[in-house]
């Protein structure tokens, strides 16, 4: 394993050309992963995937500093290749932002 902004998490030793089938490099970093959560014992529940969830709730409320929901959503869209709709269930927003008030309707 290395350290620092660029390297990497996990990475197959020795291995210049990783000529594998794409199931075949998933399976690799699962048990990997699988191995370092254990070793920490860090919950089962916790995936490897889940870093991406986290990375785009990241990015999502770092660009909702600058932009509107919708803005934001159509970025995070560029960014994922998800439809909107999608990006919404993804990041679960409704547990990121806070709902409006709209108490003052009520008086």
């Amino acid at each position: 394993m290395q350290k620092g902004k660029t390297g990497f998490l996990f990475k197959p030793d020795k291995i210049e050309n990783w000529d594998l089938p794409e199931e075949d490099k998933r399976k690799y970093f699962t048990r990997r992963f699988s191995r370092f959560r254990d070793k920490f014992e860090i919950s089962k529940d916790f995936k490897l995937y889940s870093f991406r969830h986290t990375y785009i709730t990241k990015i999502y409320l770092e660009l909702r500093k600058s932009l509107s929901k919708h803005e934001t959503i159509q970025q995070l869209s560029l960014i994922t290749g998800h439809e909107s709709k999608a990006i919404y269930n993804y990041i679960r927003v409704n547990d990121v932002e806070l709902p409006e008030d709209y108490s003052s309707f009520l008086e």
